[in-house]
């Protein structure tokens, strides 16, 4: 008897010391955050900092097919490019609705995949910068969407341990950098001439080739609700939402599938602009404005520009 006694005083100390553990790592963990995000803003703190008339969100083909500048001097609003590279459909909308909370632009261009709606709902691809949302977890629509992730993602989130190992290393690493070489006295915000566009360059690779683009058969139902519920929180909140959808260098099989045309139906249900030049022949036809077949090079964002710009002042027009 005194045996099991003794293992389970042990194995209550030994829990003990976790909670212990886990509780001093999370505090280290926020602290860090706070000063980090004082320094240099993270993402999340950038989008929702952003004072601009117009806020691109998006993933890899917003960052780089959108150049905030020339949209800015074209149309006489201020511009901001928030496209991150890798943030799909699940994370955009995350985006954009914890930026309602915090900030109200006059438009949000939503640089968005023809095939977001597909039935390919928990995977890599779309959950690969979740852990960029976790500290934002105390959001109502974040806490939702992250647990979503999986049957036990919510007992996960309750370990300030597993919340922060992917940030951990990189957040004090960062600011006991910045504090040996001294704070930046403004914020990349501010710093950043281009105004969140990355573009990207033109030559030093082989042009590809045109391929048939996959396509998945089903629509996944709680991506349209989610989708839509997106919507109306813009409206809600006064902000007008216009959908985009830049060139790709492959051909048109994508366009005909069941999740681009619920995609068209939904924009027109809603009465939002959906501004479509995936299939544009002048430059989805043309290998040498692309890095690869998803991403326009700086030369195929000029030629994009060409058309979008003008496009768009129509579209606000009428908005």
């Amino acid at each position: 008897m005194k045996q099991y006694i003794k293992w389970f005083a042990k194995l209550l100390l030994l829990a003990l010391i976790l909670v212990i553990v886990d509780f001093g790592v999370g505090k280290l963990a926020n602290y860090v955050f706070r000063i980090d995000n004082m320094t240099n803003p993270g993402y999340i703190s950038r989008v929702t900092s952003c004072n601009d008339d117009i806020i691109i969100i998006g993933s890899s083909t917003a960052n780089h097919h959108y150049i905030s500048r020339q949209i800015q001097d074209s149309i006489g609003m201020n511009v901001y490019n928030a496209g991150l590279d890798g943030a799909f459909f699940i994370f955009q909308n995350c985006v954009i609705n914890y930026l309602l909370e915090y900030n109200q632009p006059k438009y949000i261009l939503w640089e968005i995949g023809e095939d977001c709606l597909s039935d390919n709902m928990v995977n890599g691809s779309e959950y690969q910068l979740v852990n960029l949302l976790y500290p934002y977890y105390n959001d109502d629509y974040i806490h939702r969407a992250i647990d979503d992730l999986d049957d036990w993602q919510w007992l996960r989130m309750k370990s300030n341990i597993f919340c922060d190992n992917s940030n951990m290393i990189h957040d004090v690493l960062t600011v006991f950098t910045r504090i040996h070489k001294g704070y930046p006295k403004t914020s990349m915000l501010n710093e950043d001439i281009n105004q969140g566009y990355k573009p990207l360059p033109n030559t030093g690779y082989e042009y590809p080739l045109l391929k048939s683009d996959s396509v998945a058969e089903y629509i996944n139902f709680q991506k349209v609700e989610m989708f839509r519920n997106t919507i109306n929180q813009c409206k809600n909140k006064g902000v007008r939402i216009i959908i985009t959808s830049s060139p790709r260098h492959y051909d048109a099989v994508l366009l005909s599938s069941k999740q681009a045309c619920e995609l068209r139906r939904i924009a027109k249900e809603e009465n939002v602009p959906y501004m479509n030049f995936y299939n544009y022949h002048p430059i989805s036809n043309q290998n040498y404005y692309f890095k690869d077949c998803d991403h326009l090079n700086s030369n195929g964002a000029e030629a994009y520009m060409e058309v979008f710009i003008p496009e768009l002042k129509r579209v606000l027009v009428n908005y």
